[in-house]
């Protein structure tokens, strides 16, 4: 069962953490009511779960990674040869990334979720609120209730999170 915490790094003050915070609700609602569309990544026209979850990391941190356009369009996650090799290269991509095995999360946390028969299948970010994750589903990015915690297969935490103290 996932518990959300606050966002909390230890190398920042609570005025840095809050201010990080606030941030990663501005880049989070800037991306709400863009619609799904697989393969694509672009704020207010259309973005698929993994490039979703990918462009916001981006965002914090003000880099910008390759676009992805080596992974297949949205099916790298729904097959599990496909999404770990999708993942190998996201943890790459951003590394030091780690793998949260305690179940507490905190917001910009990356969640894989699954079918209930287990497996990868949907990437989604922890939101800010408490206990509410960020999506792009079927229709569009969203904020979403607790409901996926059931069906989580792997969450990842980024490291080096002071660095998106960066004005």
């Amino acid at each position: 069962m996932m518990v959300w915490t606050p966002f909390s790094e230890p190398k920042l003050s609570r005025e840095q953490n809050d201010a990080i915070a606030a941030r990663i609700r501005d880049v989070l609602q800037s991306w709400k009511g863009t619609r799904y569309c697989a393969g694509q990544r672009a704020k207010g026209v259309a973005v698929d779960c993994v490039r979703f979850a990918t462009a916001c990391v981006d965002e914090l941190f003000r880099v910008e990674h390759v676009p992805l356009e080596t992974l297949p369009p949205d099916a790298a996650f729904h097959a599990k040869k496909t999404a770990i090799r999708a993942m190998r290269r996201i943890r790459r991509l951003y590394e030091p990334m780690t793998r949260v095995v305690d179940d507490i999360v905190q917001p910009m946390d990356i969640v894989v979720t699954g079918p209930r028969n287990g497996g990868p299948g949907h990437m989604m970010l922890v939101g800010w609120r408490p206990n509410t994750m960020w999506e792009t589903g079927t229709a569009a990015v969203r904020e979403v209730g607790w409901t996926i915690a059931d069906r989580v297969f792997r969450v990842y935490r980024l490291g080096e999170r002071h660095a998106w103290r960066n004005p």
